[in-house]
């Protein structure tokens, strides 16, 4: 309303506008203490919501440092595995030479063995012997348990055997034809 419009009002809608407006003050008070109210709560929500967050960044960033050790851990453990790995790949290739030595020994016994046979049997055809009086092996022999009932290598009873009897490889054709006579 315009200077002019409040001049030409009579008293008595002047007096309505202001309770009018009063009225209107009244409920944008009320209206404001509301909102006021409102923003106080809210405000307090805000700074709860904030203390938590913090204290979520707190916990977060302790995670990260637990993440961080438990990763250093994982990788100290992954090196070792490595190198345990490859330790025990080197005892395996290890134990597979020994294990190919063993053969190689095997066969050097086994060699060995028949040339011991062989020589035997030749020192049997030069001093004309038969099986029965220069045997190579006895009956006892073949058994592979000693009287303990443990198992024993065969080249094993055999030198025992042969320590219990005469010595017959021992002797010479010589000695033999004198002990015939």
């Amino acid at each position: 309303m315009t200077d002019k419009e409040f001049r030409r009002l009579r008293r008595h809608d002047l007096l309505q506008l202001l309770v009018a407006q009063g009225k209107e003050n009244i409920q944008l008070e009320t209206q404001l203490d509301e909102t006021s109210s409102q923003l106080s709560a809210e405000q307090k929500a805000n700074k709860r919501l904030k203390a938590k967050l913090d204290e979520k960044d707190a916990l977060i960033e302790k995670l990260k440092g637990r993440l961080d050790q438990k990763d250093a851990r994982i990788k100290k453990l992954k090196e070792d595995m490595d190198a345990w790995k490859n330790s025990r790949r080197i005892q395996l290739a290890e134990a597979g030479s020994i294990a190919e030595a063993a053969l190689r020994l095997n066969g050097i016994f086994e060699t060995a063995q028949q040339a011991a046979d062989q020589y035997l049997y030749n020192l049997r055809i030069q001093c004309g012997l038969e099986e029965d009086e220069f045997p190579l092996e006895s009956d006892s022999q073949n058994s592979d348990e000693n009287e303990s009932g443990e198992i024993q290598p065969e080249w094993e009873s055999e030198v025992e055997t042969e320590m219990e009897s005469e010595p017959a490889s021992e002797l010479t054709c010589r000695e033999h034809d004198k002990a015939e006579e």
